[in-house]
């Protein structure tokens, strides 16, 4: 009897363990498959934080930045279709806030190699730096001081600064040296030269209020040799925009009426910043190209750009499409206008020439304008002006 209970016993011990067991293989199992699924959501989760959520703006690894497409502007026609106004492109180089290096240090490196790349150029923008002369005799530049905006920015920056109102060019140079690291316990970081480089543009970027909206724009209209060459140096924060420039299809005629298109004027900054307009836009400032700003002016589109810690780009997004301007069609007949305006070119040298035979004060000798209008009889449709 006690060998059957014994038996039984040893059954009911093996039965238990056995259970035990493949309650412990499934807890296994299932501690496996939770971990791979906490591992794959995880991933999956990185994956679209990376990619898939462009309003992330800065991770450990990858940092999104977005860019202006601009907006085609619309062209001009006569009344028969025949183009007066279209545009060319042209490329402009950027530096751009949002992609470039972190440090002055790696920063003043990036911007003396664009300005060395741009040197013997006609392609960097004029300069709006008050000062002149080989760090550390710098002194301001009485020409460039004659612009009111020049000296309103230049007092602005005084103020920033916490310098004397009537402080020299060179402690206000100095100030601007020490802030980016261009000087350090009185030991220069670079020659003087690439100072004196580094503050003009520093001052700049200081002057125009340089950040995440508003790029610094290097240079403009450059050629494929520039471009090459900036795309080899691979800075940080150099961005090449495609831009446009108006081409005139018939030179020398109808400028007075078509007009032209230039940078936002300092005066009329802040009436174009209310209408949504950047700060490096171009408008029209005269003629057809003023009149009718509103139906040229296309709305700029946004591009999100995605990059590693290392500048390289990972995905780029159309967030929003650039939409062209409208094309304006006038009333004039531009053979009719260039038919007009030689007629009354012929007309002044003819009075002029005549004068020679003729005695008196009002003999027409000084005669070197007119003004011609020509008009439909039947609609009264302006045809030709000059």
């Amino acid at each position: 009897m006690n060998d059957r209970y014994n038996q039984e016993q040893t059954k009911e011990t093996s039965n238990e363990y056995g259970r035990s067991e493949f309650l412990y293989r499934y807890i296994i199992i299932a501690a496996f498959f939770i971990i791979v699924c906490v591992i794959y959501m995880a991933s999956a989760f990185r994956i679209q934080s990376i990619y898939g959520n462009k309003e992330e703006i800065d991770t450990d690894d990858y940092t999104t930045r977005t860019v202006p497409v601009y907006a085609m502007r619309g062209e001009i026609y006569d009344r028969n279709g025949n183009k007066l106004v279209s545009n060319v492109y042209s490329y402009t180089l950027l530096y751009d806030y949002s992609a470039m290096a972190k440090t002055y240090e790696e920063q003043n490196d990036d911007i003396l190699a664009l300005v060395s790349t741009l040197e013997g150029t006609d392609f960097r923008c004029e300069s709006q730096c008050p000062f002149k002369g080989v760090y550390p005799d710098i002194t301001f530049d009485v020409e460039v001081l004659k612009s009111s905006t020049v000296k309103a920015r230049l007092a602005r920056i005084i103020g920033e600064y916490e310098l004397p109102e009537n402080a020299p060019a060179a402690d206000i140079a100095q100030a601007v040296a020490k802030k980016f690291r261009m000087v350090k316990d009185g030991v220069l970081m670079y020659s003087p030269r690439e100072i004196s480089e580094l503050i003009r543009v520093r001052y700049e970027m200081e002057a125009m209020r340089f950040s995440a909206i508003e790029p610094y724009v290097f240079a403009e209209g450059i050629d494929i040799s520039t471009i090459t060459a900036v795309r080899e140096l691979g800075v940080r924060g150099a961005v090449l925009k495609t831009e446009y420039t108006r081409q005139y299809h018939y030179p020398g005629y109808a400028s007075h009426i078509l007009g032209r298109i230039s940078r936002i004027l300092a005066e009329d900054a802040e009436y174009y910043s209310a209408l949504g307009y950047p700060v490096t836009a171009k408008v029209g400032i005269s003629g057809c190209e003023l009149a009718f700003e509103e139906y040229l002016r296309g709305i700029d589109g946004i591009m999100t750009i995605v990059e590693d810690k290392d500048g390289n780009i990972v995905s780029t997004e159309m967030t929003k499409e650039p939409r062209a301007g409208s094309d304006v069609y006038l009333t004039i007949d531009i053979n009719l206008q260039m038919a007009a305006e030689d007629a009354l070119a012929d007309n002044i040298k003819y009075v002029v020439e005549r004068s020679a035979t003729i005695e008196g004060e009002l003999d027409g000798e000084d005669c070197d304008a007119g003004a011609i209008v020509v008009q439909s009889a039947t609609g009264g449709e302006i045809l030709a002006m000059g």
